[in-house]
């Protein structure tokens, strides 16, 4: 079997994210009750990228400089996780149902 490369800016993962190999924790970690208005993380010094795991209900983001909606963004569904190593100064995200709550881990 040949491994799989990983994607340049961002994949979808299992919900158990294990440890990111080559990459060393940046000792932050966030956690933030996504709501109706578009919110940004606070992302410390030096990272490359995160890892953002969603619980409780679904959320949408984008990173291209336009406020995510309920309706519009990339969706990310309650119960995965996700890699980012895109524009983190860009980087939105908005509940799309109810009260998600999403977990960051940064990584440099």
């Amino acid at each position: 079997m040949r491994p799989v490369a990983a994607a340049a800016f961002f994949s979808l993962v299992v919900p158990a994210c294990g440890q990111v190999v080559g990459h060393s924790s940046t000792g932050a970690t966030q956690s933030i009750t996504l709501s109706g208005v578009a919110q940004s993380l606070t992302v410390p010094a030096g990272t490359v990228f995160a890892t953002l795991c969603l619980e409780t209900a679904n959320a949408r983001w984008r990173d291209d400089g336009t406020a995510p909606t309920a309706s519009v963004g990339q969706p990310l569904v309650a119960g995965n996780c996700m890699t980012y190593s895109g524009p983190f100064s860009q980087l939105q995200l908005i509940a799309q149902t109810g009260s998600p709550v999403l977990t960051a881990s940064y990584y440099r």
